[in-house]
C-alpha cells in the first residue's frame, strides 16, 4: 500500500512538473528562431533591417500573439503580430523634444514632478493601414516608474504601473 501511494505521489509530481514546462513554453521571451515563420515575415516586411532586441509570445483574449521590441534607423518600435501573421499594433518612439505639449502635460498633471522618460505613439492597425490611436508615456516619480495612456487630444485615459528598472 505505501508503494502504491509513493507511486501516485511521483506520477502527480511528474503530471504537475510537465504542466508547468508546458506553460512556460506558451509564454514567455523567445529567440528569433522559435517564432512562427510567417510571424517573422511580417514584422521583416515591416521593419526591414530592423534589430530585434526582445521577442515574447503572450495569449490575449484566448489568441497568440508576438510581442516584438526592435530598432531601426536607430529608432525604436513595439510590434504586436498575431500568430497567423496579422500586424495588430505598432508602437513608434517619439523624441522628446517632439512630443506633443499637451500630452507630455497630462502624463505631468496625473505625477506631479514626474519627469517624462519616454513617449511612443500607438497605432492600431486594420489590414495595411496605421492609424494612430493614443500615446504611451512612461513617466519617472521617486523611482518609480508609470506607464500612462494618453489619448491623442491630450486627456488621460489610463496607466499601468511598472517598477523602475
Amino acid at each position: 500500500m505505501k508503494t502504491l501511494r509513493v507511486t501516485a505521489i511521483v506520477g502527480s509530481l511528474v503530471a504537475l512538473g510537465a504542466c508547468a514546462s508546458t506553460h512556460e513554453q506558451e509564454s514567455g521571451k523567445l529567440s528569433v528562431a522559435d517564432v512562427p515563420e510567417r510571424v517573422r515575415h511580417t514584422v521583416d516586411g515591416r521593419f526591414p533591417g530592423a534589430s530585434v532586441d526582445r521577442v515574447e509570445r503572450e495569449h490575449e483574449h484566448g489568441t497568440t500573439v508576438y510581442d516584438f521590441e526592435l530598432r531601426q534607423d536607430g529608432r525604436k518600435y513595439e510590434a504586436d503580430v498575431a500568430e497567423n501573421g496579422v500586424l495588430l499594433e505598432v508602437e513608434k518612439e517619439i523624441a522628446l523634444a517632439n512630443v506633443p505639449e499637451g500630452v507630455a502635460r497630462a502624463a505631468q498633471s496625473k505625477y506631479p514632478g514626474a519627469t517624462v522618460r519616454e513617449v511612443m505613439e500607438v497605432d492600431v492597425v486594420r489590414g495595411t493601414e496605421e492609424r494612430p490611436d493614443h500615446y504611451e508615456v512612461v513617466v519617472v516619480v521617486a523611482g518609480k516608474k508609470h506607464e500612462v495612456n494618453v489619448s491623442l487630444d491630450g486627456k488621460d485615459v489610463g496607466e499601468e504601473d511598472e517598477d523602475e528598472g
